[in-house]
């Protein structure tokens, strides 16, 4: 099954980087340009800021394979992303099954569910089960809703999200995309998520629950 490599980097104060006119932006639309034209290379690339935290970028990366994935980053990676220390701060970057086609709507929310290192494959069918009962009965509801996936991280070190302890564990993905993020806000008023919001928030055993929202660029290998 595909993978997606997905990262996130801090970003140096007063640093542009989704602007391509300027030296930031053009350091990463090289770089992106780079790995997406090299043999070898990831199929399709998204990046974007949150919007909640300008300070943070995601990119996510389709591959065929994990082995495909570090044998690349092996022999032409780190020559692409070499001047990245200018622009970001470091981050972390792991793997997960989820399609990313989601990202190419105007604005993707983006739910992390952390769970312990050592959750079982029977309560992660559990909680992936709750997030598709809650897809059926409410993002499917919504007309404003362009598109889902989910998927757990194969990892079992994601760093949760602003833990002060530095604590690692596993992670389910979600992503849902909208036209807008006002759209986001108003079906979290509808009865339909009032309803069945509690799939989510009552996932047993989860750590953290993070949401935030992106607004991503892509690039996909011509070939």
């Amino acid at each position: 099954m595909p993978i997606v490599e997905v990262g996130m980097m801090g970003v140096r104060p007063n640093k542009t980087p989704m602007d391509p006119s300027t030296a930031d932006g053009k350091i990463l639309s090289d770089a992106w340009k780079a790995v997406i034209q090299a043999p070898g290379g990831p199929q399709r690339v998204f990046w974007g800021l949150e919007e909640e935290d300008r300070g943070r970028i995601w990119g996510w990366f389709d591959w065929e394979s994990v082995e495909e994935h570090e044998a690349f980053a092996k022999s032409v990676g780190g020559e692409a992303t070499k001047r990245f220390v200018e622009v970001f701060t470091p981050g972390f970057t792991k793997h997960a099954h989820v399609d990313t086609s989601v990202l190419k709507a105007p604005v993707t929310e983006v739910m992390l569910a952390s769970f312990p290192p050592d959750i079982t494959q029977d309560a992660k069918d559990a909680v992936a089960g709750q997030f598709q009962t809650f897809k059926e009965k409410a993002l499917d509801q919504c007309k404003d809703v362009r598109t889902v996936s989910s998927g757990w991280g194969l990892e079992i070190d994601f760093p949760v999200r602003n833990s002060p302890n530095g604590e690692k564990g596993t992670l389910f993905f979600a992503l849902i995309g909208w036209g807008s993020v006002d759209e986001h806000m108003a079906f979290r008023e509808t009865e339909a998520f009032k309803e069945n919001v509690g799939l989510i928030t009552g996932m047993e055993g989860y750590v953290k629950l993070d949401m935030f929202h992106l607004s991503c660029e892509v690039m996909e290998r011509e070939d």
